[in-house]
């Protein structure tokens, strides 16, 4: 049962990664934020994919990274380095 278990779970990945590649990808940058290694190796997995990954912009850009309404994934401002918490809530007030 356990193998099955993470069978059902990578193929959940899978159908995600391939059917909502941006939205996937916004949700694994997210998760990984506080690891620069991560952050650096899934924007390369971005740039392999051909999903464009934009800076942080004061305008759109919520706490973590997000997929805006052209497909693009939106850099999180929490993920920048020295940002406090409360800084990038104020922000995004």
């Amino acid at each position: 049962s356990h193998s099955t278990c993470y069978a059902w779970i990578a193929y959940q990945t899978a159908y995600l990664k391939a059917h909502y590649p941006a939205e996937y990808m916004a949700s694994v940058l997210s998760n990984n934020m506080n690891d620069i290694t991560q952050v650096t190796f899934f924007m390369e997995e971005c740039k392999r994919m051909g999903i464009p990954v934009l800076g942080p912009d004061v305008n759109e850009s919520k706490s973590g990274f997000t997929v805006n309404t052209a497909g693009e994934i939106r850099f999180g401002m929490a993920a920048i380095k020295g940002a406090g918490a409360a800084a990038v809530d104020e922000i995004i007030k």
